[in-house]
């Protein structure tokens, strides 16, 4: 394993903020991190630099970024709300409002709780903003909005909310009206005084988390809409499903498998019907013979529309073959159904495969940052929860959220030799499948690498010693 995989240097979480169409601008000094001089070390490789010394590049690339950055009209800065079409998954909302005289009233957020619970259920997470009318909230801004609604406030007047959230977790329980209201009452008091977001409040049911927590005040909210009172119990049933995939490539094979039994079965039955309906001569009993018929015949057509449908699932980008499949279990150290890594995959979740993989792999390597240590130490949910890991646990990372997914992936242990150091290290990456691509390689240890793309490693110079389902050590 390489100590110097993930650059020494990097820029990272520069607070920069913007107001007033530009003319409020300051710079969070005490946020500026080393620099990441992979721009650096891809122009030495060039020998475009190499009378250059590292010092004044540090320099020269903290400057043009600082000077570049101020000249934004707009920034994503870290108290923005994260936006699930990119990279960035809703597990880490950050969140804030440039608008601090915003208010809403009863109907803005009654109407605001049935939009948010209807998107929950559909999509199995949050929405990055919320429409009230003509006006548009973070998702956060809508939490202290409904939590102080259903704690007895008819109207909100909204401010800027920051924060981080962390982790989601699974609930199947219900809570009454006294310990919901108390609930409520305690994270809108929280965020009025704090300005800041609960990631979890504790409660008789164990601690709720913050997308459980906007579900539950959301249906609260939807349920006042359509009755006019507060409900006397609230179920809550978290939306994360076991896995992130659209749908189980065994399980279409088996129910495909199933339809033309039971296709065959009934065209039996059909043709030793049509051959008593001939024989038979009462009219009564003829009568009740076709009405049998007609059912059988509608069933057939049930059965051939489902095959249909089935038929289209195993022709789709998102299908894999039997021989692949194995590379979709959990393991020890890969956990596929983890609350937590379910919710960041839905999250990644994109049009095809290909764009799929790119996302977990550009979140990933832009997320969690790299530690030199030995060996597996926190799997793929630690991994994900102190956002830190080496090469071993970021590759259990990107496993699980690629098998979870519905993305065949593996591991790669070899002897590599690295870019920067030029010294040779044991090393352990991902390898995702792709159909129609094969394995692309996955190695998020290093900023300079992109999907499918090494250059933290000379693949020339390397050695791989094994291809693992499982990576044990």
């Amino acid at each position: 394993m390489n100590p110097l995989a993930k650059n020494t240097y990097f820029i990272k979480n520069i607070k920069i903020i913007i107001r007033d169409s530009g003319k409020m601008k300051a710079i969070n000094k005490k946020k500026l991190k080393k620099v990441n001089l992979k721009d650096y070390f891809f122009l030495r490789s060039l020998k475009i630099l190499n009378n250059i010394s590292k010092s004044t590049l540090i320099v020269f690339f903290m400057t043009i970024f600082i000077l570049s950055a101020a000249s934004l009209d707009t920034v994503q800065a870290d108290e923005v709300i994260i936006n699930t079409s990119t990279s960035d998954a809703n597990i880490t909302n950050i969140t804030n409002s440039s608008d601090e005289s915003l208010s809403l009233n009863k109907s803005e957020i009654l109407d605001s709780g049935t939009q948010v619970a209807n998107f929950i259920e559909r999509n199995k997470k949050l929405p990055d903003t919320v429409n009230s009318g003509v006006k548009v909230i973070s998702i956060s801004q809508y939490l202290y909005a409904v939590s102080s609604f259903i704690s007895g406030s008819d109207n909100v007047t909204l401010f800027n909310v920051s924060g981080r959230t962390y982790s989601v977790s699974r609930f199947s329980t219900s809570y009454t009206l006294g310990q919901y209201t108390s609930l409520a009452l305690r994270t809108s008091n929280y965020m009025y005084t704090y300005h800041k977001i609960l990631p979890y409040i504790s409660s008789t049911h164990g601690d709720l988390d913050y997308y459980n927590m906007i579900y539950m005040f959301s249906k609260i909210a939807r349920y006042y809409n359509i009755y006019g009172k507060m409900p006397k119990t609230v179920s809550l049933v978290s939306q994360i499903p076991s896995t992130a995939r659209l749908f189980s490539s065994s399980y279409v094979d088996k129910t495909i498998s199933s339809l033309y039994s039971r296709l065959k079965s009934t065209k039996t039955s059909m043709s030793k019907l049509a051959t008593t309906i001939k024989k038979t001569k009462n009219i009564e009993t003829l009568k009740k013979l076709q009405i049998h018929y007609n059912s059988l015949q509608t069933k057939y057509s049930h059965i051939i529309s489902q095959l249909k449908y089935y038929k289209s699932l195993k022709n789709s980008i998102w299908y894999i073959p039997s021989t692949m499949r194995k590379y979709l279990k959990e393991t020890k150290y890969c956990q596929i159904t983890n609350a937590n890594i379910v919710y960041v995959a839905t999250n990644l979740k994109d049009s095809t495969p290909y764009e799929t993989g790119t996302k977990i792999f550009n979140w990933v390597r832009n997320n969690v940052d790299y530690s030199f240590y030995y060996r597996t130490k926190y799997g793929a949910a630690n991994t994900l929860k102190k956002r830190l890991g080496n090469c071993a646990d970021q590759a259990h990372l990107i496993v699980a959220l690629a098998r979870t997914s519905g993305l065949p992936a593996r591991y790669v242990r070899g002897t590599c030799k690295f870019v920067v150091s030029g010294n040779v290290y044991t090393h352990v990456w991902a390898q995702i499948w792709i159909k129609g691509r094969g394995w692309v390689t996955a190695d998020s240890s290093s900023y300079l690498n992109s999907f499918g793309v090494i250059r933290s490693w000379n693949p020339k110079k390397s050695k791989i010693t094994e291809k693992l389902i499982q990576y044990s050590l």
